[in-house]
């Protein structure tokens, strides 16, 4: 029986989160309160928001909403938004998060955090497994991204950027293979960190 390898579910699924942005970022461009750029330094803010359905083999029927808030500081050239995206599908599969840009006269601010949580299935190790090996459990994802830029002349800006990523698994069923420890990385989250400039 031929399965899907675990990278190529998660590759599919990770991309659910980015066309949620993508999308909603789209929408905010035709908005006419951020496209109406007329009086570039006055004050604006509000709210938009559009309901979320889809359907994939990977996720089922999935609805949920994805929100927006955009402003304007004074004296930014440019708008700030924060988007939130929130999805549920039919395979208990969960997408949820916050991003957002920010501007400033000096400086740029971006980044969010996103969770997933998604049922996947173990199959055991090497390529001939046998069935009777399927275990069911459920993955947790976590990442945040958060970037500080300054401008330093024209359209030259120059910050730093923390990056964390946290990978948990539980649901783990009693007794199989990746409750027993035998997998290395199953029973203990772990945590990828790290600060650039």
């Amino acid at each position: 029986m031929k399965h899907d390898s675990p990278l190529k579910r998660r590759t599919r699924l990770a991309g659910l989160p980015f066309a949620l942005v993508l999308l909603g970022l789209l929408l905010s461009i035709f908005t006419p309160a951020l496209a109406d750029q007329k009086e570039p330094k006055k004050p604006t803010r509000g709210l938009a928001g559009f309901p979320v359905l889809y359907y994939t083999d990977q996720t089922g029927l999935a609805g949920g909403f994805y929100g927006l808030y955009y402003f304007r500081n004074k004296q930014a050239d440019y708008p700030s938004q924060l988007a939130v995206p929130l999805v549920y599908t039919q395979k208990n599969q969960v997408i949820a998060g916050i991003q957002g840009e920010v501007y400033w006269p000096l400086y740029r601010a971006f980044g969010g955090v996103t969770y997933f949580r998604f049922p996947d299935t173990f199959y055991g190790v090497g390529n001939n497994t046998p069935e009777s090996g399927k275990e069911e459990f459920s993955k947790n994802y976590l990442a945040v991204r958060l970037t500080l830029l300054r401008r330093i002349f024209s359209t030259f800006y120059a910050g730093m950027m923390y990056e964390m990523e946290r990978h948990s698994l539980d649901d783990l069923a009693p007794g199989r293979v990746l409750a027993s420890g035998a997998v290395p990385g199953a029973q203990r989250p772990f945590t990828l960190s790290g600060l650039t400039g």
